[in-house]
């Protein structure tokens, strides 16, 4: 019986050591099963916070390119708007420019006009001092001298008559022409 109590016992040890490889192995295997199932989560969890902040910071640029557009754009139509004004403003310019240039060419209009009219009131002048003298140096029978001094002085007269009408009317002209 000892001996069967010794092969019992070593085959109890023998089937006690397997049962408890078994049971070891079985046990690391859960343990590596369950590690490599955490491992699967935590590598979820970080995808899914990796695409959490790729989403985030696609948002965050997209939020910025909305923002950069939208900055460009005011400053495109600030620019719009400083130009339409510098336009408005050349075409007034223009406008002035082109009334002064058309006042211009009425003024040289009117003053060729008036040396025109001046130059026939002096040929009528002169005309008509020929003629007094003519007339005087027959009516008279003075002297030439004589009657060039008469004749002189009538035509000073009338000249200065009608000169001081034509600078009245040339100053009324020019006052009306400057209060445009």
């Amino acid at each position: 019986m000892n001996a069967f109590v010794v092969v019992g016992l070593l085959l109890g040890l023998a089937i006690g050591v397997a049962l408890g490889y078994a049971v070891r192995r079985r046990t690391t295997e859960q343990q590596a099963q369950a590690r490599l199932e955490a491992a699967d989560l935590a590598l979820a969890d970080a995808r899914r916070d990796a695409d959490a902040i790729r989403k985030e910071a696609e948002l965050a640029a997209k939020e910025r390119a909305l923002q950069v557009r939208a900055e460009s754009e005011a400053s495109l139509d600030e620019r719009r708007l400083e130009l339409a004004r510098l336009e408005e403003r050349l075409g007034t310019r223009e406008s002035q420019i082109e009334s002064r240039a058309a006042d211009l060419g009425r003024r040289e209009e009117t003053l060729g006009v008036r040396e025109r009219e001046l130059r026939e009131l002096q040929d009528v002048v002169a005309s008509q001092r020929d003629a007094q003298r003519t007339e005087l140096e027959r009516v008279a029978r003075m002297t030439a001298a004589e009657a060039r001094q008469t004749l002189l002085h009538d035509v000073e007269e009338a000249t200065r008559h009608d000169m001081a009408k034509l600078v009245r009317r040339v100053e009324e002209e020019a006052r009306h022409e400057s209060d445009r």
